[in-house]
């Protein structure tokens, strides 16, 4: 018998002038398996979303993790740029498990979308995954630090910038993670 748990990888954050900054966390799934009769798995592992580069450019999404047939889980979607002032509140969704016992979804990206120029951006971090919380976004009004990547299945950050045009990358996502435990 063999636990598996397994997480998609987190989306990138991006360039968050009015946009869906932070990266959305991959889901998990968590399935016990009788692998008595099963002589190989093949297991994959999703990458990290990239960042999205400055500019206003998307994140990228998290890639999807499983354990060969038995159980999957897809990455997080990354940021959504735009290098245009914008007015509402949305999500970046997060990822899915399936064919677990468990099946758990990423955490989404909550962004809040400047409607001027003169007002400064809002929450971009990223969504948070079974593994942990997101990335941490950053408002950067000059040389400010910036986001931080996310950890295994997480959300990277997104960064804001006082002017149009998403001056800063955003961060990358965290990779995805398949954990197998044997016991007898």
């Amino acid at each position: 018998m063999v636990i598996v748990t397994a997480g998609g990888g987190g989306g990138g954050g991006t360039p968050n002038d009015s946009s869906r900054g932070g990266g959305a966390g991959g889901g998990t799934a968590i399935e016990t398996i009788d692998v008595s009769a099963t002589s190989s798995a093949a297991v994959t592992v999703g990458a990290a979303g990239a960042a999205g580069a400055a500019g206003g450019n998307d994140g990228g999404a998290g890639g999807a993790s499983s354990f060969a047939s038995f159980c999957s889980a897809t990455g997080g979607a990354g940021g959504e740029g735009s290098s245009a002032p914008g007015s509402d509140i949305a999500a970046t969704a997060g990822g899915t498990g399936s064919g677990g016992d468990i099946n758990l979804k990423g955490g989404d990206a909550y962004y809040f979308a400047r409607t001027t120029l003169a007002l400064g951006g809002g929450n971009f971090t990223g969504g948070a995954s079974y593994w942990g919380p997101g990335g941490v976004g950053q408002y950067r009004g000059s040389s400010v630090g910036g986001g931080t990547t996310g950890t295994y299945g997480t959300g990277g950050g997104g960064s804001s910038t006082a002017a149009i045009g998403g001056g800063y990358a955003g961060k990358a996502g965290g990779a995805g993670i398949v954990v197998v435990y044997e016991y007898k």
